[in-house]
């Protein structure tokens, strides 16, 4: 009872001083809570998240009160926010030293301050795979044009950590109007560096052919003497 009297006398205090008594440790003389930081390392534009939350150490409540037990607050991560850095994508955060690696939305028991680092990968050269199909001595129509743009492979912020995004996936397009006098259309050939031939049968609509698209793709039309 004398401690809790004590406490009482000290909070009084702090509030008439215009103290928060969050910003004191009765025993030790330091902050009762726990804050998080994050960093941006080299961003060329926009700002790093601010979390301004006060989470309260373990064995400490709201009002600088110790409890017995209590529980860490819980921190959730925030993402890069409008953080950019020209030529890098963001890849999460990682500890002062580099150590460990969370992305927006994880959570955790708090236990110390929290210091986190911007992870930049550097960006690949190009970031999207395109597919050309090319006639090859068409009389009539026009070969196909696929506008997609294939995203290209590089590392996720998805569990398991660091994992590689498997290639998208293209469906192969059939002939459309193409026409070859004298010829009758019969599939298309990948260019180097493998050729890959895709069959269509000659009556029918074509199959659905699908390929990994790892690199920008190549077809060239593949036509057959009636005679």
């Amino acid at each position: 009872m004398r401690r809790v009297g004590f406490v009482f006398v000290i909070v009084l205090f702090l509030l008439s001083c215009d103290i928060d008594p969050m910003d004191i440790d009765i025993e030790n003389g330091a902050p009762p809570y726990f804050t998080v930081t994050y960093h941006s390392e080299g961003h060329t534009a926009g700002e790093p998240p601010v979390d301004s939350n006060r989470y309260v150490a373990p064995n400490v409540d709201s009002d600088g009160l110790f409890l017995w037990p209590a529980e860490p607050d819980t921190v959730i991560i925030l993402g890069q926010g409008t953080l950019e850095r020209e030529g890098f994508y963001f890849h999460g955060w990682s500890g002062r030293d580099g150590d460990g690696w969370v992305i927006e939305g994880d959570s955790f028991r708090l236990q110390q301050n929290l210091e986190l680092h911007a992870i930049w990968e550097k960006e690949p050269p190009v970031k999207y795979f395109t597919i050309t199909y090319h006639s090859e001595g068409h009389t009539a129509g026009e070969p196909p044009v696929d506008e997609n743009e294939y995203l290209v492979p590089r590392r996720t912020m998805t569990v398991p950590p660091n994992a590689i995004v498997r290639p998208e996936t293209a469906t192969v397009f059939g002939r459309g109007t193409l026409e070859k006098e004298g010829y009758i259309f019969h599939s298309w050939q990948q260019r180097q560096p493998v050729y890959v031939h895709f069959d269509w049968p000659v009556v029918g609509g074509p199959p659905t052919v699908t390929v990994l698209v790892t690199e920008n793709i190549d077809f060239d039309a593949m036509w057959t003497p009636l005679w």
